[in-house]
């Protein structure tokens, strides 16, 4: 899990305006990936990214499948 310490948000640059909840999701993911905020192997959750974010769960969702088809993350699923 990831906490406010590890991810500062002054170092992300703000997304672009008038964007839909998922580009604003992907955006913000994106910068953090690329800045190296989050580290790779790092565990992605989408409420708490949603809630980080400030969108709801679906928008994240969506963010994370593109951002995987990108290469920049790696979907595991939840066992169970």
């Amino acid at each position: 899990m990831i906490n406010d310490a590890e991810i500062a948000d002054r170092d992300v640059e703000a997304p672009p305006r008038f964007q839909t909840a998922e580009e604003h999701a992907y955006h913000y993911l994106r910068d953090l990936i690329l800045a190296g905020r989050l580290p790779g192997g790092t565990r992605l959750n989408q409420d708490e990214m949603a809630k980080r974010v400030q969108v709801s769960r679906m928008p994240v969702r969506q963010a994370v499948l593109r951002l995987h088809r990108e290469g920049l993350v790696v979907s595991r699923p939840t066992p169970g």
